[in-house]
């Protein structure tokens, strides 16, 4: 099975009948790489090794498959991403994860719990501002029955 995910604006893709991925791209900013089930998903500028662009506001929807022959997990690892504000909210670059019942904000490198999401379908957003860029984050992706993501952090010394 094959997940394709490309980044244009407001498209729906199916490959192979077996999943859709539906794909926006607010901005002239390269929102994501293509994805297979097998494969990596980063912020852009992950691969490069480069810092994520400014001004970006990319959202990407994951549907589950209808077949049940799937890999096996979502796993997100959290690397960089700009700092809270002061009152504690991700007021500046953003990656939210939200199914229809939970969402979890996430900005700079700390976080307090690791977050399970099962559902058939995930939305994944990032936003940057203008300033202060961080190298983002990457996540695997493999499906299963019921969508799980997982979030680790790497604390780099």
């Amino acid at each position: 099975m094959i997940f394709l995910f490309v980044s244009v604006t407001n498209a729906l893709y199916t490959v192979d009948g077996l999943s859709e991925i539906n794909a926006v791209r607010n901005n002239i900013n390269n929102c994501g790489e293509p994805l297979t089930s097998s494969g990596n998903f980063s912020s852009p500028g992950w691969n490069a090794g480069e810092p994520y662009p400014p001004n970006l506001n990319c959202s990407w929807h994951f549907r589950r498959p209808s077949k049940p022959d799937c890999p096996n997990s979502i796993t997100l690892t959290f690397l960089d991403i700009e700092k809270a504000s002061r009152g504690g909210n991700c007021a500046f670059d953003k990656l939210v994860i939200q199914s229809e019942f939970q969402r979890f904000d996430f900005c700079g490198s700390d976080f307090e719990k690791e977050p399970m999401i099962f559902s058939d379908e995930v939305t994944i957003q990032f936003q940057s501002d203008e300033m202060f860029e961080g190298f983002g984050w990457q996540l695997q992706i493999e499906c299963m029955r019921k969508i799980i993501i997982m979030l680790t952090v790497f604390d780099f010394i």
